[in-house]
């Protein structure tokens, strides 16, 4: 079922594009001068240090995790796209202004935060839907 589900969102363009946004993520926080900076922004928090994982293609569950860890700390992360634009590294900068254009647009806010998007394919049956991403407003 789970190669059967990642076959069908790379068929369709915006659920391919949104999971592309998701696995640069990963890769990116996981740089060890990123990576840091997104475990001590966290703990200043007081928040629980959580990280997005290696994605799997015959493991859908594992995207479907990376999702909520980009949704309980959205802030967060922006927050670290803007500081490590100032760590003396161009690469580093260059990727992360470019993450920051795509995880702000419209598009990606409301896929990462609307579980109906996935959710359903995997028979999750217990999400809490509130305003104003209630399942009648997912598109």
């Amino acid at each position: 079922m789970n190669l059967v589900i990642v076959a069908v969102a790379r068929e369709v363009q915006y659920a391919d594009e949104f999971l592309a946004i998701v696995e640069l993520l990963y890769v990116f926080l996981a740089r060890q001068k990123v990576h840091e900076v997104f475990m001590r922004f966290q703990q200043e928090r007081g928040l629980s240090q959580r990280k997005i994982g290696k994605l799997s293609d015959t493991c859908w569950a594992c995207r479907y995790r990376n999702v909520l860890v980009i949704k309980e700390r959205f802030g967060v992360i922006t927050d670290v796209l803007g500081e490590v634009q100032h760590l003396g590294d161009a690469e580093i900068s260059v990727q992360a202004k470019g993450l920051v254009q795509q995880i702000e647009s419209c598009q990606f806010v409301v896929r990462s935060l609307s579980p109906g998007v996935i959710g359903p394919a995997l028979n999750f049956t217990s999400f809490n839907y509130g305003p104003p991403f209630s399942s009648s407003a997912v598109t």
